[in-house]
């Protein structure tokens, strides 16, 4: 039944004994069960409505002629004396021209605008007292069939709990697994185990594609974090938090979840009970689905589901029938910050189609961070692009992005844009992640145009690095997100320093600024317009004394050469102390990885010499155009921690001695 008016009938039998007729004007109770289920709001019910109800008897017809009525008195009140909302006793007066209720013989008592509760329950019995006129002699019964209510809309209900850098949990791409959410729950009904099999059940309903991951057994009742960022919110700054950390025991005891495909399934254990109005929460590790899935697709609905046998009811349980998580305009309305109906499953962008190079490595500097991204899937007008940042790096309030410099935008070899801007940014704005944090490290970017699949775009953001270290350098993100607020895709990885190599970039406890390459003629001659590789001179390296390991990275694009087999870098050369201000020799000579890297396990520094070095570079028909036009040098870039990371540092790469957005156009094929 629905919540409302509804209407009862009662049949009143006699029973073989002596002396146990029902008699014209006896007094009827019945008692509501579950007492403390039938409860209104004062606010629910019209004065005309709280305490009255409508009966009527419709007399035994065998034998015929019999009379009842067919006015019956009735009246709703509680159970106790200081309870104003529950109505759980319904008082009937027969009719005082009612004849008597005999063994074999039985009226019918309709009872009718009977006010419905807006919870529900699962199977249970009426109880029954029945007294003589004068309200003496009680007699005690149980009905012999049962009631069953299913709760009104809104009384069940489910949402998800926004968490993770795209609100989507910490695993947000296709076939992810194990993707680790926090899901609100609250109870309709009273869920109680009476012992008997499948007595009790309470299930979340994943959308297709999903399935509940097998951790469930044990991931599901995990302790609820006390950092978690919904339970310290405090909204009226009350000095009370806003959310409760109620949650599902897993412990044997109690109940425990099960992993039933799309379903994850908590079954209550002999005894327990759930009651109803409860608000838990619960942690649902889920696998993703192997495809993309909007927010806003028609199968993306999450649903929770209550089963149970409730007290003496039919052998096989009852459900309440699956409830839909909050609507989209609910989640709207709730605040999308903390809340949401279900999540987007993103697509992935490939590692090697983004990079983000800083243009400062040194702690505590403000510099241009460049960052090229080729998307799969297209963003709309006005969608955005988010750059989540390492906690402690600030992108400023609000963030500042720019185009790269103009020969980045130019034709390659293709005759196509290798690089475009992004096409009109509407605006640039910042917050913390976790929104408690001191810096804003989050950036999101609108671009009224949109982007367009397979283009790589190119662009700047300024931001200041943290003064000390910072955990998770490899956090770093790009992801996009429709107008409309649905995640699209993103990076599964951190977006690579190196194109070439999977990783991102780290801090360095000063920057080297002497570092300078030097080309033959200040020029960037193409290697197949000489024939031969280019022999570089790399200047300037320095540091406080100590052994460091070293790396230098040179622009895709440009390879050094190396030996075949063992990858040691052919005609390494230590400059002497008479050129490029080089006062001493390195101590070591390096391998050459990925192509573009010269790498170092040791190199020995004496504090006021400066070292130098000659390599033989293969330099590319034209400047890379997806990645930064750059040399870098690191001295300790395997280490551990900034204390062991001294100095890092930058060299712009010089002009290219190549064509660039040229074209030829025929203007006449008629032949003289």
């Amino acid at each position: 039944a629905a919540s409302g008016a509804v209407q009862f009938n009662l049949k009143l039998k006699g029973i073989p004994l002596p002396a146990t007729e029902v008699h014209a004007s006896a007094i009827l109770r019945l008692f509501l069960w579950p007492l403390t289920a039938w409860a209104r709001q004062p606010d629910e019910i019209s004065s005309g409505d709280r305490n009255n109800c409508t009966a009527i008897c419709e007399p035994e017809t065998n034998p015929p002629d019999l009379l009842c009525g067919p006015e019956v008195v009735c009246e709703v009140a509680s159970v106790s004396n200081t309870s104003s909302d529950h109505r759980n006793v319904v008082k009937l007066v027969l009719p005082s021209n009612m004849d008597d209720i005999t063994n074999g013989m039985a009226h019918t008592v309709k009872i009718s605008n009977l006010l419905l509760p807006r919870s529900g329950w699962f199977p249970s019995r009426l109880g029954v007292e029945l007294t003589n006129a004068s309200d003496e002699t009680p007699f005690y019964t149980i009905s012999d069939e049962y009631t069953f209510k299913k709760p009104d809309a809104g009384a069940t209900t489910g949402r998800l709990v926004v968490s993770g850098r795209t609100g989507y949990g910490p695993k947000p791409f296709v076939s992810d697994q194990e993707n680790m959410l926090l899901v609100r729950l609250q109870l309709g009904a009273t869920l109680w185990h009476s012992g008997e099999a499948d007595a009790a059940k309470l299930k979340v309903i994943l959308p297709a594609g999903y399935s509940c991951a097998s951790s469930i057994v044990t991931l599901g009742s995990d302790p609820l974090a006390f950092t978690d960022q919904l339970f310290l919110q405090d909204g009226n700054g009350d000095g009370y938090y806003d959310h409760a950390r109620g949650q599902l025991s897993g412990t044997t005891p109690d109940g425990s979840w099960a992993n039933e495909d799309g379903v994850c399934s908590y079954e209550l254990e002999d005894g327990m009970s759930l009651f109803r109005g409860a608000v838990v929460y619960v942690h649902i590790p889920v696998n993703n689905p192997s495809e993309p899935l909007s927010k806003f697709a028609a199968e993306n609905v999450w649903s929770t589901e209550l089963l149970g046998k409730g007290v003496g009811g039919p052998s096989d349980p009852l459900s309440m029938d699956p409830v839909p998580f909050i609507s989209l305009k609910e989640e709207e309305e709730l605040g999308n910050e903390s809340w949401a109906s279900n999540l987007a499953v993103m697509g992935i962008v490939e590692a090697g189609a983004q990079s983000l190079q800083p243009g400062n490595f040194t702690a505590g500097a403000t510099h241009l961070l460049q960052f090229f991204f080729t998307p799969t899937v297209g963003l709309g007008e006005f969608g955005f692009l988010m750059i989540d940042g390492p906690e402690g790096f600030d992108f400023g309030s609000p963030c500042q992005v720019s185009d790269l410099e103009p020969h980045y935008y130019v034709a390659g070899d293709s005759g196509a844009s290798a690089t475009r801007r992004l096409d009109a940014v509407t605006s640039c704005t910042s917050s913390p992640w976790p929104t408690n944090s001191s810096s804003h490290n989050h950036a999101r970017i609108q671009i009224s145009k949109g982007m367009y699949a397979g283009i790589t775009y190119g662009f700047a953001l300024s931001v200041t690095n943290p003064l000390v270290e910072v955990a998770g350098l490899e956090s770093w993100q790009l992801w996009t997100q429709s107008y409309e607020g649905s995640g699209l895709e993103g990076t599964h990885d951190p977006p690579r320093f190196n194109p070439l190599e999977a990783g991102s970039w780290n801090l360095y406890r000063h920057d080297l600024d002497s570092f300078q390459v030097v080309f033959p003629d200040e020029v960037a001659r193409p290697s197949s317009l000489t024939g031969f590789s280019a022999r570089l001179r790399f200047l300037g390296l320095a540091a406080k004394a100590g052994t460091y390991s070293m790396r230098v990275v040179a622009p895709i694009g440009f390879e050094f050469d190396k030996d075949g087999s063992t990858d040691a870098a052919i005609n390494f050369t230590v400059l002497s102390s008479v050129v490029g201000g080089v006062t001493a020799n390195l101590s070591a000579t390096p391998t050459v990885g990925h192509s573009n890297e010269l790498l170092w396990n040791a190199v020995d520094f004496v504090d006021g010499e400066s070292y130098g070095f000659e390599a033989l570079v293969h330099v590319p028909n034209q400047a890379p155009t997806g990645s930064s036009q750059a040399f870098f040098v690191e001295l300790g870039y395997d280490a551990a921690g900034l204390a062991d990371r001294p100095m890092a540092g930058t060299a712009a790469l010089p002009v290219t001695q190549s064509l660039s957005d040229c074209s030829v156009e025929v203007l006449s094929r008629v032949i003289d």
